[in-house]
Protein backbone atom coordinates (compact mmCIF):
# COMPACT_ATOMS: atom_id res chain seq x y z
CA UNK A 1 0.00 0.00 0.00
CA UNK A 2 2.86 2.61 0.95
CA UNK A 3 4.17 1.52 -2.12
CA UNK A 4 1.29 2.32 -4.33
CA UNK A 5 0.71 5.53 -2.20
CA UNK A 6 4.67 7.05 -3.02
CA UNK A 7 4.16 5.75 -6.71
CA UNK A 8 0.95 7.76 -6.88
CA UNK A 9 2.16 10.89 -5.33
CA UNK A 10 5.41 10.72 -7.63
CA UNK A 11 2.71 10.24 -10.81
CA UNK A 12 0.51 13.44 -9.22
CA UNK A 13 3.71 14.91 -9.02
CA UNK A 14 5.11 14.82 -12.40
CA UNK A 15 1.71 15.44 -13.78
CA UNK A 16 1.76 19.17 -11.95
CA UNK A 17 4.88 19.32 -13.78
CA UNK A 18 4.01 18.36 -17.27
CA UNK A 19 1.06 21.00 -16.81
CA UNK A 20 3.53 23.83 -15.70
CA UNK A 21 6.01 22.87 -18.53
CA UNK A 22 3.74 21.53 -21.28
CA UNK A 23 0.80 22.78 -20.72
CA UNK A 24 -2.81 21.09 -18.78
CA UNK A 25 -5.34 19.13 -20.90
CA UNK A 26 -7.37 22.07 -21.87
CA UNK A 27 -4.27 23.82 -23.05
CA UNK A 28 -3.06 20.80 -25.03
CA UNK A 29 -6.39 20.20 -26.55
CA UNK A 30 -6.75 23.85 -27.57
CA UNK A 31 -3.51 23.91 -29.43
CA UNK A 32 -4.23 20.42 -31.69
CA UNK A 33 -7.53 21.90 -32.44
CA UNK A 34 -5.50 25.10 -33.72
CA UNK A 35 -4.22 23.96 -36.08
CA UNK A 36 -6.35 21.42 -37.27
CA UNK A 37 -8.60 24.46 -37.69
CA UNK A 38 -5.42 26.39 -39.44
CA UNK A 39 -4.97 22.48 -41.68
CA UNK A 40 -8.32 22.94 -42.75
CA UNK A 41 -7.85 26.75 -44.25
CA UNK A 42 -4.88 25.67 -46.48
CA UNK A 43 -5.38 25.26 -50.17
CA UNK A 44 -3.29 21.86 -49.95
CA UNK A 45 -4.05 19.29 -48.18
CA UNK A 46 -1.98 19.17 -44.84
CA UNK A 47 -1.60 18.00 -41.53
CA UNK A 48 0.70 20.02 -39.03
CA UNK A 49 2.29 16.74 -36.91
CA UNK A 50 4.80 16.75 -34.66
CA UNK A 51 4.89 18.08 -31.11
CA UNK A 52 2.98 21.24 -32.21
CA UNK A 53 0.61 19.15 -33.95
CA UNK A 54 0.11 17.01 -30.88
CA UNK A 55 -0.46 20.33 -28.52
CA UNK A 56 3.11 19.68 -26.46
CA UNK A 57 5.17 22.50 -28.48
CA UNK A 58 8.05 21.07 -26.95
CA UNK A 59 10.94 23.57 -26.70
CA UNK A 60 13.13 23.31 -29.08
CA UNK A 61 11.10 21.35 -31.64
CA UNK A 62 10.70 22.68 -34.99
CA UNK A 63 7.38 22.66 -37.44
CA UNK A 64 6.49 19.52 -39.02
CA UNK A 65 3.50 19.08 -41.66
CA UNK A 66 2.76 16.19 -43.69
CA UNK A 67 1.72 17.32 -47.18
CA UNK A 68 -1.01 14.55 -48.48
CA UNK A 69 -0.31 13.71 -52.12
CA UNK A 70 -3.36 11.90 -53.68
CA UNK A 71 -1.46 10.41 -56.72
CA UNK A 72 -0.29 7.83 -54.46
CA UNK A 73 -1.37 4.83 -53.25
CA UNK A 74 -0.64 2.20 -50.38
CA UNK A 75 -2.10 -1.26 -51.07
CA UNK A 76 -1.86 -4.03 -48.14
CA UNK A 77 -0.24 -6.87 -50.47
CA UNK A 78 1.30 -6.51 -54.34
CA UNK A 79 -1.67 -8.86 -55.88
CA UNK A 80 -3.75 -5.81 -54.97
CA UNK A 81 -2.22 -3.50 -57.51
CA UNK A 82 -3.32 -1.85 -60.86
CA UNK A 83 -0.29 -1.40 -62.84
CA UNK A 84 -2.20 0.41 -66.09
CA UNK A 85 -1.96 4.39 -65.68
CA UNK A 86 -1.49 4.14 -62.03
CA UNK A 87 1.34 5.43 -59.36
CA UNK A 88 1.20 3.51 -56.47
CA UNK A 89 3.32 2.66 -53.64
CA UNK A 90 3.70 -0.67 -52.09
CA UNK A 91 5.21 -0.95 -48.70
CA UNK A 92 4.91 -4.38 -46.66
CA UNK A 93 3.48 -4.81 -43.05
CA UNK A 94 6.28 -5.68 -41.23
CA UNK A 95 8.36 -2.81 -42.62
CA UNK A 96 5.45 -0.51 -41.62
CA UNK A 97 5.89 -2.29 -38.38
CA UNK A 98 9.47 -1.77 -37.87
CA UNK A 99 9.18 1.57 -38.88
CA UNK A 100 6.72 2.47 -36.29
CA UNK A 101 8.66 0.76 -33.56
CA UNK A 102 12.21 2.71 -34.32
CA UNK A 103 9.57 5.50 -34.57
CA UNK A 104 8.15 4.86 -31.25
CA UNK A 105 11.69 4.11 -29.73
CA UNK A 106 13.27 7.26 -30.59
CA UNK A 107 10.22 9.06 -29.45
CA UNK A 108 10.74 7.59 -26.09
CA UNK A 109 14.81 9.01 -26.12
CA UNK A 110 13.72 12.17 -27.19
CA UNK A 111 11.40 12.86 -24.34
CA UNK A 112 13.77 11.28 -22.33
CA UNK A 113 16.45 13.84 -23.74
CA UNK A 114 14.20 16.69 -24.02
CA UNK A 115 15.18 20.26 -22.54
CA UNK A 116 11.80 20.36 -21.52
CA UNK A 117 11.92 18.00 -19.80
CA UNK A 118 15.24 17.87 -18.25
CA UNK A 119 14.89 19.70 -15.10
CA UNK A 120 11.30 17.44 -13.44
CA UNK A 121 14.53 16.37 -10.93
CA UNK A 122 14.91 19.46 -9.52
CA UNK A 123 11.97 21.38 -9.82
CA UNK A 124 10.46 22.89 -7.21
CA UNK A 125 7.21 21.96 -5.12
CA UNK A 126 5.70 25.43 -5.21
CA UNK A 127 2.33 25.79 -6.84
CA UNK A 128 2.76 27.67 -10.20
CA UNK A 129 -1.42 28.66 -8.84
CA UNK A 130 0.46 31.08 -6.17
CA UNK A 131 3.16 32.84 -8.27
CA UNK A 132 0.45 33.45 -11.37
CA UNK A 133 -3.19 33.49 -12.19
CA UNK A 134 -4.75 30.51 -13.81
CA UNK A 135 -5.22 33.00 -17.19
CA UNK A 136 -1.86 34.04 -17.28
CA UNK A 137 -0.40 31.07 -17.27
CA UNK A 138 -2.85 29.60 -19.68
CA UNK A 139 -1.94 32.69 -22.02
CA UNK A 140 1.84 31.68 -21.81
CA UNK A 141 0.99 28.54 -22.68
CA UNK A 142 -1.49 29.11 -25.44
CA UNK A 143 -0.32 32.57 -26.75
CA UNK A 144 3.36 31.29 -28.75
CA UNK A 145 0.87 28.32 -30.78
CA UNK A 146 -1.50 31.04 -31.91
CA UNK A 147 1.40 33.46 -32.77
CA UNK A 148 2.68 30.79 -34.48
CA UNK A 149 -0.19 30.24 -36.90
CA UNK A 150 -0.73 33.73 -36.92
CA UNK A 151 2.63 34.07 -38.48
CA UNK A 152 1.81 31.57 -41.49
CA UNK A 153 -1.80 32.60 -41.80
CA UNK A 154 -2.65 33.26 -46.03
CA UNK A 155 -5.56 35.59 -47.21
CA UNK A 156 -7.40 32.66 -49.45
CA UNK A 157 -8.52 30.92 -46.17
CA UNK A 158 -10.79 33.11 -45.59
CA UNK A 159 -13.81 31.63 -46.93
CA UNK A 160 -12.68 27.78 -46.43
CA UNK A 161 -12.49 28.92 -42.75
CA UNK A 162 -16.38 30.67 -42.66
CA UNK A 163 -17.12 27.13 -44.36
CA UNK A 164 -16.10 24.97 -42.06
CA UNK A 165 -16.87 27.58 -38.84
CA UNK A 166 -20.76 27.48 -40.14
CA UNK A 167 -20.65 23.43 -40.84
CA UNK A 168 -18.23 22.33 -38.54
CA UNK A 169 -17.79 24.22 -35.60
CA UNK A 170 -19.31 22.44 -32.78
CA UNK A 171 -18.00 23.52 -29.42
CA UNK A 172 -17.13 26.77 -27.66
CA UNK A 173 -13.74 26.92 -28.10
CA UNK A 174 -13.34 25.74 -31.23
CA UNK A 175 -15.65 28.80 -32.14
CA UNK A 176 -13.52 31.03 -30.67
CA UNK A 177 -10.60 29.39 -32.02
CA UNK A 178 -12.60 29.90 -35.98
CA UNK A 179 -13.14 33.70 -35.35
CA UNK A 180 -9.25 34.03 -34.21
CA UNK A 181 -8.15 32.88 -37.61
CA UNK A 182 -10.84 34.41 -39.37
CA UNK A 183 -10.39 37.85 -37.79
CA UNK A 184 -6.51 37.00 -38.36
CA UNK A 185 -6.57 36.49 -42.13
CA UNK A 186 -9.13 38.58 -43.01
CA UNK A 187 -7.52 41.82 -41.33
CA UNK A 188 -4.83 40.90 -44.25
CA UNK A 189 -6.37 40.28 -47.12
CA UNK A 190 -6.50 44.30 -48.10
CA UNK A 191 -3.06 43.92 -48.23
CA UNK A 192 -2.87 41.47 -51.05
CA UNK A 193 -6.11 41.24 -52.57
CA UNK A 194 -5.74 42.31 -56.67
CA UNK A 195 -9.17 44.11 -57.84
CA UNK A 196 -9.90 44.43 -61.71
CA UNK A 197 -8.08 46.74 -63.56
CA UNK A 198 -10.95 49.15 -64.22
CA UNK A 199 -11.04 53.07 -63.50
CA UNK A 200 -14.47 54.58 -62.29
CA UNK A 201 -16.10 55.52 -59.37
CA UNK A 202 -18.12 52.15 -59.28
CA UNK A 203 -14.61 50.20 -59.09
CA UNK A 204 -13.15 52.33 -56.21
CA UNK A 205 -16.45 52.32 -54.06
CA UNK A 206 -16.70 48.62 -54.63
CA UNK A 207 -12.86 47.71 -53.66
CA UNK A 208 -13.45 50.35 -50.58
CA UNK A 209 -16.37 48.73 -48.98
CA UNK A 210 -14.35 45.22 -49.68
CA UNK A 211 -10.93 46.11 -47.51
CA UNK A 212 -13.47 48.13 -45.32
CA UNK A 213 -15.58 44.98 -44.42
CA UNK A 214 -12.50 42.75 -43.99
CA UNK A 215 -10.95 45.54 -42.10
CA UNK A 216 -14.23 45.53 -39.76
CA UNK A 217 -13.96 41.50 -38.98
CA UNK A 218 -10.09 41.91 -38.24
CA UNK A 219 -10.92 43.98 -35.48
CA UNK A 220 -11.96 40.84 -33.25
CA UNK A 221 -8.14 39.79 -33.07
CA UNK A 222 -6.58 42.09 -30.09
CA UNK A 223 -7.42 44.95 -28.59
CA UNK A 224 -5.07 47.57 -30.49
CA UNK A 225 -4.09 46.63 -33.89
CA UNK A 226 -6.94 46.24 -35.89
CA UNK A 227 -7.97 49.54 -34.91
CA UNK A 228 -4.97 50.98 -36.09
CA UNK A 229 -4.79 49.38 -39.63
CA UNK A 230 -8.23 50.87 -39.93
CA UNK A 231 -7.14 53.95 -39.16
CA UNK A 232 -4.17 53.77 -41.33
CA UNK A 233 -6.73 52.42 -44.18
CA UNK A 234 -8.71 55.55 -43.63
CA UNK A 235 -5.50 57.87 -43.92
CA UNK A 236 -5.10 56.10 -47.28
CA UNK A 237 -8.31 57.01 -48.39
CA UNK A 238 -7.85 60.67 -47.08
CA UNK A 239 -10.55 60.59 -44.51
CA UNK A 240 -8.19 61.96 -41.65
CA UNK A 241 -10.89 63.27 -39.32
CA UNK A 242 -12.37 59.64 -39.22
CA UNK A 243 -8.52 58.12 -39.06
CA UNK A 244 -7.81 60.32 -36.11
CA UNK A 245 -10.59 59.42 -34.44
CA UNK A 246 -10.11 56.00 -34.15
CA UNK A 247 -6.22 56.67 -33.39
CA UNK A 248 -7.64 58.31 -30.69
CA UNK A 249 -9.82 55.23 -29.32
CA UNK A 250 -6.98 53.03 -29.78
CA UNK A 251 -4.56 54.75 -27.95
CA UNK A 252 -6.66 54.79 -24.77
CA UNK A 253 -6.42 51.07 -25.17
CA UNK A 254 -2.61 51.07 -24.55
CA UNK A 255 -2.66 50.91 -21.17
CA UNK A 256 -0.06 49.34 -18.28
CA UNK A 257 -2.50 46.23 -18.55
CA UNK A 258 -1.99 44.96 -21.69
CA UNK A 259 0.27 42.31 -23.09
CA UNK A 260 2.25 42.88 -26.04
CA UNK A 261 2.93 39.67 -27.65
CA UNK A 262 6.33 39.33 -27.79
CA UNK A 263 5.90 38.72 -23.88
CA UNK A 264 5.13 35.22 -24.78
CA UNK A 265 8.85 34.49 -26.45
CA UNK A 266 10.73 34.97 -23.49
CA UNK A 267 10.31 34.15 -19.67
CA UNK A 268 8.93 37.64 -18.11
CA UNK A 269 6.95 38.29 -15.51
CA UNK A 270 3.62 39.69 -15.11
CA UNK A 271 3.34 43.51 -13.84
CA UNK A 272 1.33 44.13 -11.12
CA UNK A 273 -2.07 45.62 -12.90
CA UNK A 274 -1.66 42.60 -15.14
CA UNK A 275 -1.84 40.24 -12.84
CA UNK A 276 -4.70 42.22 -11.01
CA UNK A 277 -6.50 42.56 -14.65
CA UNK A 278 -6.25 38.34 -15.29
CA UNK A 279 -7.64 38.09 -11.65
CA UNK A 280 -9.95 40.26 -12.26
CA UNK A 281 -11.09 38.49 -15.73
CA UNK A 282 -10.69 34.75 -14.25
CA UNK A 283 -14.54 34.32 -15.37
CA UNK A 284 -14.07 35.62 -18.96
CA UNK A 285 -14.09 33.81 -21.83
CA UNK A 286 -10.87 33.09 -23.26
CA UNK A 287 -11.85 35.27 -26.64
CA UNK A 288 -12.81 37.94 -24.27
CA UNK A 289 -9.75 38.46 -22.77
CA UNK A 290 -7.68 37.71 -26.08
CA UNK A 291 -9.53 41.03 -27.10
CA UNK A 292 -9.05 42.84 -23.93
CA UNK A 293 -5.67 42.25 -23.05
CA UNK A 294 -3.62 41.20 -26.29
CA UNK A 295 -1.80 43.31 -28.17
CA UNK A 296 -0.10 42.46 -31.60
CA UNK A 297 2.57 44.52 -33.87
CA UNK A 298 0.78 46.27 -36.94
CA UNK A 299 1.45 44.29 -39.82
CA UNK A 300 1.48 44.88 -43.13
CA UNK A 301 2.45 43.13 -46.18
CA UNK A 302 4.66 44.20 -48.81
CA UNK A 303 3.31 46.78 -50.97
CA UNK A 304 0.12 47.44 -49.02
CA UNK A 305 -2.48 49.32 -50.02
CA UNK A 306 -3.80 50.13 -46.66
CA UNK A 307 -0.06 51.12 -45.44
CA UNK A 308 1.00 55.09 -45.35
CA UNK A 309 2.52 55.89 -48.46
CA UNK A 310 5.66 56.80 -46.58
CA UNK A 311 6.39 53.69 -44.92
CA UNK A 312 5.63 51.44 -48.48
CA UNK A 313 9.75 50.55 -48.83
CA UNK A 314 10.21 49.78 -45.13
CA UNK A 315 9.43 46.69 -42.87
CA UNK A 316 5.93 45.22 -42.68
CA UNK A 317 5.95 45.54 -39.21
CA UNK A 318 5.55 48.56 -36.16
CA UNK A 319 4.72 48.41 -32.85
CA UNK A 320 1.19 50.00 -32.20
CA UNK A 321 2.16 52.42 -30.26
CA UNK A 322 4.85 54.80 -32.05
CA UNK A 323 2.88 53.70 -35.20
CA UNK A 324 -0.49 55.08 -33.48
CA UNK A 325 1.65 58.40 -32.57
CA UNK A 326 2.75 58.86 -36.67
CA UNK A 327 -0.48 58.24 -37.80
CA UNK A 328 -1.54 60.85 -35.73
CA UNK A 329 1.57 62.88 -37.08
CA UNK A 330 0.67 62.53 -40.81
CA UNK A 331 -3.19 63.33 -40.27
CA UNK A 332 -2.57 66.98 -38.52
CA UNK A 333 0.25 67.36 -41.33
CA UNK A 334 -2.35 66.93 -43.84
CA UNK A 335 -4.59 69.20 -42.01
CA UNK A 336 -2.15 71.52 -41.63
CA UNK A 337 -2.27 71.67 -37.58
CA UNK A 338 1.34 71.78 -36.95
CA UNK A 339 1.03 72.50 -33.08
CA UNK A 340 -0.61 69.43 -33.11
CA UNK A 341 2.02 67.62 -35.17
CA UNK A 342 4.72 68.64 -32.61
CA UNK A 343 2.88 66.93 -29.86
CA UNK A 344 2.40 64.07 -31.90
CA UNK A 345 6.24 63.76 -32.79
CA UNK A 346 7.14 64.78 -29.35
CA UNK A 347 5.17 61.38 -28.29
CA UNK A 348 6.61 59.46 -30.82
CA UNK A 349 10.08 60.30 -29.34
CA UNK A 350 8.92 59.11 -26.15
CA UNK A 351 7.92 56.15 -27.88
CA UNK A 352 11.37 55.49 -29.09
CA UNK A 353 13.03 56.02 -26.27
CA UNK A 354 10.99 53.28 -24.58
CA UNK A 355 11.63 50.80 -27.14
CA UNK A 356 15.54 51.41 -27.80
CA UNK A 357 16.16 50.57 -23.98
CA UNK A 358 14.73 46.86 -24.90
CA UNK A 359 17.61 44.41 -25.82
CA UNK A 360 15.02 41.99 -27.25
CA UNK A 361 15.55 41.02 -30.63
CA UNK A 362 12.18 40.77 -31.15
CA UNK A 363 11.51 44.24 -30.55
CA UNK A 364 14.58 45.16 -33.44
CA UNK A 365 12.07 46.36 -36.48
CA UNK A 366 10.09 48.31 -33.89
CA UNK A 367 12.93 50.24 -32.67
CA UNK A 368 14.11 50.46 -36.33
CA UNK A 369 10.76 51.48 -37.91
CA UNK A 370 10.62 53.82 -34.85
CA UNK A 371 13.76 55.40 -35.70
CA UNK A 372 12.71 55.84 -39.20
CA UNK A 373 9.12 57.06 -38.48
CA UNK A 374 10.88 59.62 -36.26
CA UNK A 375 13.34 61.00 -39.04
CA UNK A 376 10.47 61.04 -41.47
CA UNK A 377 8.53 63.74 -39.46
CA UNK A 378 11.60 65.77 -38.96
CA UNK A 379 11.75 65.81 -43.12
CA UNK A 380 8.21 66.83 -43.25
CA UNK A 381 8.76 69.37 -40.52
CA UNK A 382 11.40 71.07 -42.42
CA UNK A 383 14.51 69.72 -39.46
CA UNK A 384 17.00 68.35 -42.14
CA UNK A 385 19.66 67.64 -39.67
CA UNK A 386 17.49 65.86 -37.09
CA UNK A 387 16.37 64.13 -40.34
CA UNK A 388 19.33 63.17 -41.49
CA UNK A 389 20.59 62.29 -37.67
CA UNK A 390 17.68 59.89 -37.57
CA UNK A 391 18.03 57.67 -40.72
CA UNK A 392 21.43 57.69 -40.30
CA UNK A 393 21.07 56.43 -36.33
CA UNK A 394 18.20 53.80 -38.42
CA UNK A 395 20.81 52.87 -41.41
CA UNK A 396 23.30 51.77 -38.56
CA UNK A 397 21.02 49.53 -37.18
CA UNK A 398 19.77 48.36 -40.48
CA UNK A 399 22.67 46.10 -41.02
CA UNK A 400 21.15 44.02 -43.96
CA UNK A 401 19.62 47.10 -45.59
CA UNK A 402 15.56 46.03 -45.28
CA UNK A 403 14.56 49.13 -44.79
CA UNK A 404 14.72 52.86 -46.83
CA UNK A 405 17.04 54.58 -44.19
CA UNK A 406 20.40 54.50 -46.37
CA UNK A 407 18.72 55.70 -49.18
CA UNK A 408 16.74 57.87 -47.24
CA UNK A 409 20.02 59.57 -45.61
CA UNK A 410 21.60 59.49 -49.36
CA UNK A 411 18.71 61.84 -50.52
CA UNK A 412 18.95 64.28 -47.90
CA UNK A 413 22.96 64.37 -47.52
CA UNK A 414 23.73 64.12 -51.48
Amino acid sequence: MEGMTIGKHESLKFYIYLCQKIGSLEVVRMRRLAFVIYDIGQTYNTITSGSKGEGLDLKGSDMDVMFIDRYFKVYESETEVVLEGQRFNTIKKEKIITLLTNFYGQGINCFASSETLQDYQNQSNESTESLISRNGRFLQQIMPTLYTIRTMSRTDRVLRLLYNFLHSSRTGISRVLFSLQISETSLRVPDETQYPNSSGNKHHYFSYKQDLSHLVIGLHLDAVSGLLKLASFFYVHKNYIASLTIITYALQKCTDEKIDISFFHFTKTFNPMQKHVLNLMKKEKFHTIMKSLIIHPCRFEKDSSTIPQELQHDVNYFHPLPFAHFLNFLCYYHLYDLSSCRQSLHRLQQAKKTLTKCETILLFPDCLNTVIMCGICYQLMGETNLAVRSFREAAKMDTFNTTSAASRLSSLTS
